[in-house]
This record gives C-alpha cells, sequence and structure tokens, in this order.
C-alpha cells in the first residue's frame, strides 16, 4: 500500500523529519486526532513547502500552529461564505416566487403547466437503455409536481389545507440547482422583473443591459458559480482558495468594470473564480446583507490570523483575489 495506516506519534514523527516545527506534541496530536492528517496537512501544506515534493520538507521556521491556524482560518471562512450564499439564496426564491404569483398565477394548476415557461436548450437523456429528445422545461415540471405531492411541510399542509400549493412554498423545497433553472427558464418579461427585484434596477435598465452586455447569459454564470461554492462548503472544501475552472465566468464588460477587472487582467487569471470574485460581485444586489455578512466575517477572521502570522498575508490575498480596501483591513 502506498498510503498505508500511521499512527498519530508516526504522523508527527514524520512531520519533524520535514522540518516542521512541533513546539506542543500533546495539542499537536489531539488536532489530528479530533480532524485529521489529511485534513490539516495535505489540506493546507502547500504555502509552507520547499516544493511540490514532500521529502524537501517545510520551509524554514514553518510550525504546526500554521497549518492549524490556517485550517481554523479556512473552516470559518467556509461557514460564512456558506451563510452569505444562504442569505443571497433566500432572495433569489422571494423575487423569483412574487413575479411567478404576480404574473403567471399563485394556482398551481396554472402556474404549473409547460407552456407558462421556455423550453431551454433541447438535449440527449437516456432513459430506458436508449438517448431521446428532452427539454429542460420538462425536467422543471417534473420536479415542481413532485414537490407538490410531497409529504414535506409546509407543501403538505398546503395542499391539505388549500387544494394548492403557491409559488412561493414550491421555491422553499427547490435545491439552488432547481432554483436557477426556475429563474433560466422564465419568459423574458417575467425574467426582466426579477433581475429588476434583486438588483434594484427598473425594467428599462435590465433590458438595456440584456440586450448591450448579454446579461442574461452573464448572469447565469453568475449563479452557477454561486452554486459551486454552496456544494464546495457543503461537502466541507477548502474554501479560502477555491476556483472552479467548469464554473469560472467569462469575460463580461459590465460586470468585470464593475469589480473593476480590465481585460488584461482577466487573461492573467483574475476575475474568474475566486473567492474575491464572489464578494464584490455581491454588491451587484439590492439587498447587502450578503456582502456586508462575507465582508465583515473575512476581514474579522483574517485580521486575527494575520496577527499572529502576517507573513502569510501575500499568499492569502492572492488566492483569494481580494485587497485591504476590499474587507477594509487596518493591516
Amino acid at each position: 500500500m502506498e498510503k498505508p495506516f500511521r499512527s498519530i506519534d508516526d504522523q508527527l514523527d514524520i512531520l519533524e523529519s520535514r522540518n516542521l516545527i512541533i513546539a506542543n506534541r500533546e495539542s499537536a496530536n489531539n488536532s489530528l486526532v479530533r480532524y485529521g492528517y489529511y485534513e490539516i496537512i495535505n489540506g493546507y501544506k502547500k504555502p509552507f513547502m520547499k516544493s511540490n515534493d514532500d521529502d524537501d520538507g517545510f520551509v524554514e521556521g514553518t510550525t504546526f500552529e500554521n497549518l492549524e491556524n490556517l485550517h481554523s482560518l479556512d473552516r470559518n471562512i467556509r461557514y460564512s461564505v456558506a451563510n452569505a450564499l444562504e442569505i443571497l439564496e433566500s432572495n433569489i426564491r422571494q423575487a423569483v416566487a412574487y413575479v411567478v404569483a404576480k404574473n403567471i398565477s399563485e394556482d398551481q394548476n396554472v402556474y404549473i403547466k409547460r407552456e407558462k415557461y421556455n423550453t431551454g436548450k433541447k438535449y440527449q437523456k437516456r432513459y430506458q437503455h436508449r438517448w431521446h429528445d428532452a427539454w429542460p422545461v420538462d425536467d422543471l415540471i417534473y420536479k415542481m409536481k413532485k414537490i407538490v405531492e410531497s409529504d414535506s411541510n409546509p407543501v403538505k399542509h398546503y395542499r391539505m389545507k388549500y387544494g394548492n400549493v403557491p409559488p412561493w412554498i414550491i421555491v422553499k423545497e427547490m435545491p439552488f440547482g432547481s432554483l436557477i433553472w426556475f429563474f433560466q427558464l422564465l419568459k423574458k418579461r417575467d425574467k426582466t422583473q426579477v433581475l429588476s427585484i434583486l438588483t434594484g434596477q427598473n425594467e428599462n435598465t435590465i433590458n438595456g443591459l440584456l440586450e448591450k452586455y448579454k446579461f442574461k447569459s452573464a448572469f447565469k454564470e453568475l449563479l452557477l458559480l454561486y452554486l459551486t461554492y454552496r456544494n464546495n462548503t457543503s461537502h466541507g472544501g477548502r474554501t479560502y482558495n477555491f476556483e472552479t475552472k467548469k464554473y469560472k465566468l467569462s469575460y463580461n464588460e459590465y460586470i468585470h468594470e464593475f469589480i473593476n477587472v480590465t481585460r488584461g487582467d482577466y487573461r492573467t487569471g483574475k476575475g474568474r473564480s475566486h473567492l474575491g470574485v464572489v464578494l464584490k460581485t455581491l454588491l451587484l444586489f439590492s439587498d447587502k446583507s450578503a456582502y456586508n455578512y462575507l465582508q465583515i466575517s473575512l476581514k474579522v477572521y483574517l485580521d486575527s490570523y494575520l496577527k499572529k502570522f502576517p507573513e502569510d498575508k501575500k499568499f492569502l490575498f492572492q488566492d483569494m483575489e481580494i485587497t485591504n480596501e476590499d474587507i477594509q483591513l487596518d493591516l
């Protein structure tokens, strides 16, 4: 076996042989018991290693406390990102539900109809060992019907008492990914009104953005980036330096000018999917609660960490794609 089991003492011996300073062996032992070698060491060693080869060891002066505190910082950042995006997600749910109820109907027999929405792009779906043409709208209608028939509350309560599950209830039961499709498949008028509510800009302005800057596709990419972060945080993924190539933002003149990223910056890798992009794009929304929560949380946790390890600021800010001004850090 290439990765055989090692006792905690053996793990600590290996770390010391690689030049890691362990000032309090008992404390380090407890940390590895609680969180595991893979979580603390493999997850957070990279900024402190001499090279990608473990045998080359850690940079001179690196302590176990460095890795332990970075692990703790990242955990706090992960919780903060999850909470901030939950606030935004709630805003999106209510905006979609409001527009659907106002423009289509609050009656499930009306708003859960295929013709009320765009079909989306045709794709191939495997069913009973054969490939068939399929449309995203049919998946959406199927999922809405499943929610309406479910026994979870408050859905069951509304179905039994009123004989109807209105849009503001059905959106509560939708996963974020399904909610994004719900928004994407709205007719143009409905989508424009949702965007108007979310951004605080009038409908004429939104229509101008849709035409001039291809804002529809850009906003979809933005929502998918948020979804990727939500999935990453819910599975305990490393967050401070998280990035995704699959759901990175394409260059969009409106959004990237808004977050102060030029075309040249974008070509160097900025403005795509780092945490700083998530933070700064949250300012696009009229409700600043998600942005304020995340910005203040990053300030508090980074301030505490950098007071202990000020030399780590460079790699942290680079990996997160943030500056002092972004989080109003005093350091």
